[in-house]
């Protein structure tokens, strides 16, 4: 739900590594060496940590010396900086973050490409998309693992009103206690 703390509301994250063949423009790929990847995040629950949890495990998942598509300009632009700014990013606000992410990356060897974001699966079979089509074809599964990570992080309402209650007991509790 929209009115929910950030502290309580999950984000997840997504990433897929795969091989495609497309026999025909307007077929469906034949995939191979898939790699479906979804978490949570850890620490605050943030879109920004969301596409950074997603980054490293794509890239943990990668071979050595591969290009790894990333719709978040956020990660693209700051793996092309980190390097050579590493204290930066290790002091900011998810430098816990960018420094494993940052690490994965240049001991594989590996290289990141912005792609565009959240289209739709019609977009995959537009003949104009050409060389495209794996980035888009990529970045659509990725944010179906997204949106399962956030399902599968996000209890009911119902847990929710459960969990607060308990909250609630267990703050009134405490308070005898001490």
């Amino acid at each position: 739900p929209k009115d929910l703390p950030q502290s309580v509301g999950r984000v997840g994250a997504g990433a897929v590594t795969f091989r495609a063949r497309w026999a025909e423009p307007e077929s469906p790929p034949v995939l191979t060496d898939m790699a479906c990847i979804w978490a949570p995040n850890p620490g605050r629950q943030t879109v920004p940590r969301s596409e950074l949890v997603g980054a490293k495990e794509a890239a943990l998942e990668a071979a050595p010396s591969t290009r790894l598509g990333i719709d978040a300009a956020y990660v693209q632009k700051g793996l092309a900086t980190v390097s050579w700014n590493r204290a930066r990013y290790s002091a900011s606000r998810n430098g816990d973050l960018w420094d494993p992410l940052a690490e994965v990356f240049q001991a594989k060897g590996l290289a990141a490409a912005k792609v565009k974001a959240h289209l739709s699966c019609e977009a995959l079979f537009d003949p104009s998309a050409g060389d495209d089509r794996d980035d888009l074809l990529g970045n659509w599964l990725a944010d179906v693992m997204a949106q399962v990570s956030a399902q599968l992080a996000n209890p009911p309402e119902m847990d929710l009103k459960a969990l607060s209650i308990l909250g609630a007991m267990t703050y009134k509790l405490l308070r005898r206690l001490i």
